[in-house]
């Protein structure tokens, strides 16, 4: 498969080709190898990716390769590189990787790389041929990377110092930013205040002038400024005390013109005589009423003339 302009390596492009032993793809136009890309070859043994434009390589892109011996990564675009990416190929093999003729910068993404290649030389064919581009001064030089130690790469009280100051810069523009929200808040709320208070002054110690003269055209108010404004009354003086004139009462005379001129005389209504029907009703009333007097006295009399013979009886029996 080299030679064939190859750009991107499709999922599922090695489906059934599980006892592949050897995979060519130099000379292609590779520029990014993904996660899981070769995970169906579990027979695969040799995979040449030479003289590709690959420039990054995920850490799990080999998963599955466990019987690799040789993966050619030569004159690639690789500055950097992550050594997870080669933790999946077996263990004890010599010459197992080549990253010879890629751009490797000399930068703190690489440190890693560093040790890892120090740590294992055997594993990398040619490895004092591994080198990385320093740049000082405008300069470029080119440094072996096994002879090259993390602080030469990479500036840690730099990296501190910018993990430090870059989160604390924030939380500082956030803190300033609250306090002048706030500021500028209880300045307003300080100026309404101000406010008010000038035009309780105004308005509660000497009125509303009508002109420039000083004439008062509201004299309803006070001449003392209120206690919760200021600590004391503010007593004007007699030139600014409003000049006002007594009411005259008013006349209850009634105009000549308007009195009346002949004494009008009333006269009493006359009530309604009443019907035959209404007439013999209350007679016949009457002489009910009549009828149950009659009865109620005469049975009170017969009730008092047993009583006092019952009383003469007693009064005998007792002798």
């Amino acid at each position: 498969m080299s030679h064939n302009a190859l750009e991107l390596l499709e999922p599922g492009i090695f489906d059934g080709l599980g006892s592949l032993q050897i995979l060519d793809l130099a000379s292609n136009l590779l520029k990014t190898i993904k996660p899981n890309s070769f995970s169906q070859l579990h027979s695969l043994k040799s995979l040449d990716l030479r003289n590709n434009r690959i420039a990054h390589i995920d850490s799990s892109a080999f998963d599955g390769l466990k019987k690799l011996e040789l993966v050619d990564l030569r004159g690639n675009w690789l500055s950097q590189i992550d050594p997870k990416v080669f933790l999946p190929l077996p263990i004890g093999v010599k010459n197992q990787i080549r990253l010879e003729e890629n751009p490797f910068e000399c930068s703190c993404e690489l440190r890693h790389m560093v040790s890892y290649a120090t740590r294992y030389p055997l594993r990398f064919t040619n490895a004092h041929k591994l080198s990385c581009t320093i740049s000082k001064d405008g300069e470029h030089f080119e440094k072996e990377l096994y002879r090259l130690q993390s602080s030469e790469i990479c500036d840690w009280l730099g990296e501190l110092r910018n993990m430090i100051i870059a989160p604390l810069a924030v939380l500082l523009t956030i803190f300033v930013g609250i306090i002048v929200f706030f500021c500028r808040r209880n300045s307003k709320y300080a100026q309404s205040q101000i406010t008010e208070v000038t035009r309780a002054y105004d308005v509660d110690s000497i009125g509303t002038f009508s002109d420039l003269k000083g004439d008062f055209s509201d004299h309803t108010h006070s001449t003392q400024v209120p206690q919760m404004y200021f600590h004391r009354p503010i007593q004007l003086p007699a030139s600014l005390m409003p000049q006002t004139e007594p009411l005259a009462k008013p006349s209850l005379s009634i105009p000549i013109d308007i009195a009346p001129t002949k004494a009008v005389i009333s006269r009493p209504k006359l009530r309604p005589q009443p019907s035959a029907k209404s007439r013999t009703r209350v007679a016949e009333r009457t002489k009910r009423h009549e009828r149950r007097r009659r009865y109620s006295e005469s049975s009170e009399s017969s009730f008092d003339s047993e009583r006092s013979s019952q009383f003469s009886d007693s009064s005998f029996d007792d002798r």
